[in-house]
C-alpha cells in the first residue's frame, strides 16, 4: 500500500514541478504570433501533453529510486533539468536555436536512459516523452526556418 502512494506521489510531483516553472515564463502570445509549420499542434495539445508526460517521468523516477538505479537518477535529473530550463531559453529569450541544441540533449540524454535500463518493463514509460522530444525537435527546427 505504501508503494502505491509513492507512486501516485511521484506520478503528481514532477507535473506540479513543470507546472511551476511554466509560472515564470512570459505569456505564450509571441508564440502565437510566430510563423507556424503546418504540422503545428494547437496551443491547447501542449499542456495536455506535458501533463501526461510529466505524469509518465514521475513514474519513472519512483522505479529508478525504488531499485536504486544511481546513475539513472543522475541522468534523469539532469535531463529534466534542462527540460525544465528550456522554458525560460525559447518563451523568455526566444533564443530558438539554443532551445532546439537543448532538445537535441534531452534526446540524446533519455535516449540513454532508455540503454541503460532496457531490460526493466518501467522503461516504457519514457517511450512517449522520447517521441515527443523528436517532434519538439522537429517543430522547434520548423520555427527556426520560418521565422
Amino acid at each position: 500500500m505504501l508503494e502505491r502512494v509513492k507512486l501516485i506521489l511521484y506520478i503528481f510531483l514532477i507535473p506540479l514541478l513543470g507546472g511551476l516553472s511554466s509560472i515564470f515564463f512570459e505569456s505564450e502570445n509571441f508564440y502565437i504570433n510566430l510563423n507556424q509549420p503546418f504540422f503545428a499542434p494547437p496551443v491547447l495539445v501542449f499542456p495536455i501533453a506535458w501533463t501526461i508526460l510529466y505524469g509518465l517521468l514521475g513514474a519513472f523516477l519512483y522505479f529508478i529510486i525504488k531499485y536504486k538505479n544511481y546513475r539513472s537518477i543522475i541522468i534523469y535529473i539532469i535531463q529534466l533539468i534542462i527540460n525544465l530550463i528550456w522554458s525560460f531559453v525559447f518563451f523568455n529569450f526566444q533564443m530558438f536555436v539554443i532551445a532546439d541544441l537543448m532538445i537535441l540533449i534531452m534526446i540524446i540524454l533519455t535516449a540513454y536512459l532508455i540503454y541503460i535500463n532496457r531490460n526493466r518493463q518501467y522503461v516504457y514509460l519514457i517511450i512517449p516523452y522520447i517521441a515527443w522530444l523528436s517532434f519538439a525537435s522537429i517543430l522547434n527546427l520548423a520555427i527556426i526556418i520560418l521565422n
